[in-house]
């Protein structure tokens, strides 16, 4: 074969080979692209998907601060009604704290149903007095310069009287008149009855000075005779007593003139 034949054939079987070396380098440094590729691990973990959560609602609260109770119209009926709720703070502002522990403490059991009899005044002073359905007098005193000048601890307890029934006929008696000198209506039931009550409402008053006193070789048995007498002969009553209920209810059990 000529030389120069053979010097081409070489040449082309040397190119040829190179060619084939790129080729194969080529594709080993190669990435992959496309759809066909592969991903393979990076390093980090994938992220995981995380529900979402909705907030939670904002609730706002307002408070608004209580009014101060205002200055009471009725100072007694105020304290009385302080009193009744129990409600120390009030009826120790109202009067002081040793009369609001007094009245909570010591009379908490009093019965509260108070009936206002009458107002008094004497000496810049007011005086409220009351009954309740079991008997009990109340007089509440108040300061008239410190109401007038709208300030507080103006009140005081002037008087509580509890319910008594005496054993003896002529104490009795004097509880009984007591009871209507102050208007105690309901005392004066309970120590006597309806009738009685309803007779000596319709009498005037005797005077504060009353005497009373047994009516000797009188009464008939199991009773006892208290004669009733002021100065003035205006007044005289006798009341009858029926000596088995002294020390309980309703011991009085007639009057003489026109009772019965």
């Amino acid at each position: 074969m000529p030389r120069r034949a053979t010097a081409t054939i070489r040449s082309i079987a040397l190119i040829g080979g190179a060619l084939a070396v790129a080729v194969t380098l080529g594709g080993c440094s190669s990435k992959p692209t496309g759809s066909g590729a592969l991903s393979g691990p990076t390093g980090a973990p994938a992220a995981s998907s995380t529900p979402s959560v909705s907030p939670s609602p904002v609730v706002t609260v307002t408070v608004t601060a209580s009014a101060p109770a205002p200055y009471p119209s009725n100072y007694p009926a105020a304290i009385l009604a302080a009193w009744k709720a129990k409600d120390t703070a009030r009826l120790a502002q109202l009067t002081s704290a040793s009369t609001a522990n007094h009245l909570i403490n010591d009379l908490g059991s009093v019965n509260q149903d108070w009936i206002h009899i009458r107002d008094d005044g004497a000496m810049g002073s007011s005086y409220a007095s009351y009954y309740n359905t079991k008997g009990d007098l109340l007089v509440l005193k108040t300061s008239n310069e410190a109401v007038s000048e709208k300030k507080y601890h103006a009140g005081s307890l002037q008087t509580y009287d509890k319910m008594t029934y005496p054993t003896d006929a002529v104490a009795y008696v004097k509880e009984f008149i007591g009871g209507w000198l102050d208007g105690n209506a309901d005392r004066m039931r309970l120590l006597s009855s309806d009738a009685v009550t309803t007779h000596y409402l319709g009498l005037s008053m005797p005077d504060t000075d009353f005497t009373a006193a047994t009516v000797l070789g009188s009464g008939a048995a199991g009773h006892i005779e208290v004669e009733v007498k002021e100065t003035s002969p205006a007044f005289d009553q006798t009341l009858k007593v029926a000596t088995p209920l002294l020390g309980g209810p309703h011991a009085i059990e007639d009057c003489d003139p026109t009772c019965s």
